[in-house]
């Protein structure tokens, strides 16, 4: 993990973010049949996480990074924030935004200077909410019912961002832990 996901949830000893494997990641797209995934295609390489509550994986993140064969300098790759699933008793409690925050903020750290642009495509006006919020901006090419976002890094400094990624975590994981504490202590 990054330094600054690290720092970021230091304070918060029940909730850890790693790194996934592909059967931890079917396993949740299992739950969502009508989503599409382009991990495991072969043409992309590819980062799957998963945030843990106790111990027990609560939701995932899939990124993909694909060279574009025409562009012949730095940088000449592209990403996506391909995947998020919360699981079911998990949704509503700031799982997912905490994902794409925490995902956005790994892509950069770890791939921005070979990125010149992320995208992500949102079925959910909650996700296109939060993604305007963090710069993106509506790509023109649409998808039927999803919203298109595409965030330029080649317009925007990458240490710019990162401040503005990590203070949007801190806020998401605040809430977040807050409403699992809530709802623990409701059990």
């Amino acid at each position: 993990m990054t330094s600054e996901l690290t720092d970021i949830l230091g304070p918060f000893p029940n909730l850890r973010l790693s790194k996934a494997d592909k059967l931890l990641f079917r396993q949740f797209l299992y739950m969502e049949p009508n989503l599409v995934s382009l991990v495991g295609d072969g043409n992309v390489e590819e980062e799957i996480l998963v945030l843990y509550n106790q111990d027990q994986p609560v939701g995932t993140a899939s990124i993909v990074i694909r060279k574009n064969l025409n562009k012949s300098v730095l940088p000449d790759h592209y990403a996506r924030l391909d995947v998020i699933i919360v699981g079911k008793k998990y949704r509503n409690l700031g799982i997912g935004r905490l994902l794409i925050v925490c995902a956005l903020i790994y892509i950069l750290r770890n791939f921005g200077k070979q990125i010149y642009s992320l995208s992500c495509l949102a079925a959910h006006d909650t996700v296109k909410k939060k993604l305007k919020n963090l710069s993106f901006v509506e790509h023109h090419a649409t998808e039927k019912n999803f919203w298109q976002g595409a965030l330029n890094l080649e317009e925007n400094k990458l240490e710019d961002l990162l401040e503005l990624f990590q203070e949007d975590a801190k806020k998401c994981l605040q809430w977040t832990a807050y409403k699992l504490r809530n709802r623990d202590c409701a059990k």
